[in-house]
């Protein structure tokens, strides 16, 4: 498969060739029923579900319904004069109290509110209906810390009706974005995780052993018993696990044992090359693409986002959309301006476009 995606570089499909075939099928995804209920319950269990936009509509929190229901029931009482909080459950007045009954009334409204909610969102997803008039909606920006230093970092977020469509059309474009990706490309990409990278430096470390090691040593497989009471170079290698959906902890596996045998040599065996050895060593250099996602070309963005031209739209809409907040997070003045560059780190395409857009930067490299 990876060899395959390697000869296909430089055909990859973008938006001035995406086949006709593929542009129906996309077309037929994107209008479907099922992928819109299929996004609408994508929505409503993500983390993200509880934040609002510029409309202020989110999903309820059964928390926030419970203080909000003490609140109601505090307002004008001595208790909220004294300035107290509500959070504090031990002096709280007895009309206060939130029973088993009212918890189960209250779990029972925002299940409805909810369910309510997701149908609207439904209903008003419907893409068919959506021409190239289509008024996108304003995202708010908010300043968070960052985790590694006192630095602030921008976190907009969309609308609930905006990050329904974002994910129709991230789900009717991954399929292409997926296949003409880069084959040792890992960021922002499903079943692809930082340890995958990291196991593929590893690998790239044992094959460089493996090369100057080469015609001396080979290991057997041998059962445990054999492993265990061996005291030569060893190792053991994860095979199965035993019992799944158990926590990490508990976790246990199968595995394969090897041992080293002296006396057989690997004389005529040859060892396997991998194609991209130019040198004797390797070296692991750690780069970053600043501001890879602000600096980004909106114009290079369209051209190789594989999206069909009936929606490209959408894109274009995104990539526009009025950003409400100030400039910086020492700034007093809320603004609200249109970017000229870049996209978003927190819309929900702006991690395939980014992809789309890095496409073919380990062949330059």
């Amino acid at each position: 498969m990876r060899e395959h995606q390697n000869t296909l570089s430089d055909e990859r499909t973008a938006f001035l060739n995406i086949p006709y075939e593929i542009e129906r099928l996309q077309c037929l995804f994107i209008e479907s029923c099922a992928s819109r209920y299929y996004t609408v319950r994508k929505i409503q269990k993500s983390s993200g579900r509880f934040s609002t936009g510029v409309d202020h509509v989110a999903f309820s929190r059964i928390e926030d319904e419970f203080l909000r229901y003490r609140e109601k029931q505090l307002a004008g009482t001595r208790y909220k004069m004294s300035g107290k909080s509500i959070r504090v459950k031990k002096d709280l007045p007895q009309k206060a109290v939130i029973t088993e009954e009212i918890q189960n009334k209250i779990v029972i409204h925002v299940n409805n509110t909810n369910a309510k909610l997701g149908m609207q969102l439904y209903k008003g997803c419907d893409l068919k209906t959506y021409r190239k008039n289509y008024k996108k909606d304003t995202i708010r920006r908010e300043w968070i810390l960052k985790s590694t230093n006192v630095k602030k970092r921008f976190l907009v977020t969309f609308t609930l009706r905006d990050r329904v469509l974002q994910t129709v059309i991230e789900a009717a474009v991954q399929p292409i974005t997926e296949y003409y990706a880069d084959s040792n490309s890992f960021g922002f990409r499903q079943k692809e995780t930082a340890l995958d990278a990291i196991s593929f430096l590893i690998g790239c470390l044992e094959q460089q052993k493996k090369s100057k090691m080469g015609g001396k040593i080979l290991f057997v497989k041998v059962s445990k018993e054999k492993y265990n009471s061996s005291k030569k170079r060893r190792f053991r290698k994860k095979k199965a696990l035993k019992i799944k959906n158990v926590s990490k902890r508990q976790r246990e596996y199968f595995y394969d044992y090897y041992i080293r045998k002296d006396d057989v040599i690997m004389k005529y065996k040859e060892v396997e090359q991998k194609p991209f050895l130019f040198f004797s060593n390797y070296y692991i250099i750690n780069v970053k693409i600043k501001k890879c996602f602000d600096k980004s070309d909106h114009q290079m963005i369209i051209e190789k986002y594989p999206l069909c031209i009936k929606y490209r739209f959408f894109l274009k809409a995104w990539l526009k959309v009025p950003i409400y907040n100030t400039v910086r997070w020492r700034d007093k003045i809320i603004l609200k301006g249109k970017p000229k560059v870049g996209v978003s780190t927190s819309s929900i395409v702006g991690q395939s476009v980014i992809n789309c857009v890095l496409n073919g930067l380990e062949e330059t490299i």
